[in-house]
């Protein structure tokens, strides 16, 4: 959680690459922290990294866990791929 909570203060800082290594960090001792994959996420998208970000969102929406409600506040390009690479299914 360390990882992640770091990965938040770096996002507020506008440290993209940090917050998503550390994101990255998180998910290595919790591939199931959904926090750390929506963080991450974000980061991806702000570092212009749609399929990344992309990919951690579909995480995030296929997770059965009540967490799974969280994928309401994904980025806004994460649920959604531009018109070139078609919709998310």
């Amino acid at each position: 959680m360390y990882f992640a909570n770091r990965a938040a203060c770096q996002l507020k800082l506008r440290q993209w690459g940090p917050a998503a290594s550390d994101c990255t960090r998180a998910l290595e001792v919790d591939p199931a922290y959904l926090k750390a994959l929506l963080r991450r996420c974000t980061a991806y998208e702000e570092l212009d990294d749609l399929e990344k970000a992309l990919t951690d969102a579909k995480k995030v929406r296929d997770s059965r866990t009540d967490d799974a409600q969280h994928c309401s506040h994904a980025p806004r390009h994460c649920m959604h791929r531009p018109r070139d690479m078609g919709a998310v299914g």
